[in-house]
């Protein structure tokens, strides 16, 4: 029996969808490597590159603002943990801690194994942002180790949320 990502691959073929990267090597070509370091917020990529996000292996990568990347053509991230601590307030002066925002990248992202936490409260009031209309978004493995919360009126605890894209979202494994 075929896995679930192997159907969707062959059906985004047959479409003429770019295929996602093949998980035995998923790394764009020439990809810009960017190590991240604490607290270093939004990722901001340039549109006509590719790159290879790589998280601490030994320990959670701090970020009040998630895993935060906006632009970028092809986008590797595979292995780590997100800790968004405390979170940050936003201009109503409510605190937000979002698990990731995902926002114009033109080609694939493709997020896998990643671990979503708050180890300040333990609570996260928003998993995983999208708007990239004209990107492929592919999450394997994925988990929200802290618990969803939100209100009506702030923020809402979907664990994904898309706005205006992406072309297409596979997720397998959350």
């Amino acid at each position: 029996m075929k896995s679930i990502t192997a159907i969707l691959a062959a059906a985004f073929l047959l479409l003429g969808v770019v295929a996602p990267p093949a998980l035995s090597q998923p790394y764009p070509s020439k990809p810009i490597t960017i190590v991240v370091k604490d607290q270093m917020g939004e990722l901001k990529l340039s549109t006509s590159r590719d790159y290879r996000i790589v998280l601490p292996k030994t320990r959670a990568w701090k970020n009040a603002r998630g895993l935060w990347i906006t632009g970028g053509h092809n986008v590797v991230v595979i292995g780590g943990t997100v800790d968004v601590g405390y979170g940050w307030r936003d201009g109503d002066g409510d605190v937000v801690k979002r698990a990731a925002y995902f926002r114009d990248t033109t080609g694939i992202l493709h997020v896998e194994g990643i671990r979503f936490m708050s180890s300040s409260t333990q609570k996260l009031t928003e998993g995983i942002n999208i708007s990239t209309p004209d990107g492929y978004v592919r999450l394997f493995n994925v988990w929200m180790s802290s618990l969803l919360t939100g209100s009506q009126r702030t923020n809402h605890a979907d664990v994904i949320q898309a706005w205006g894209g992406p072309r297409s979202l596979l997720v397998d494994g959350m």
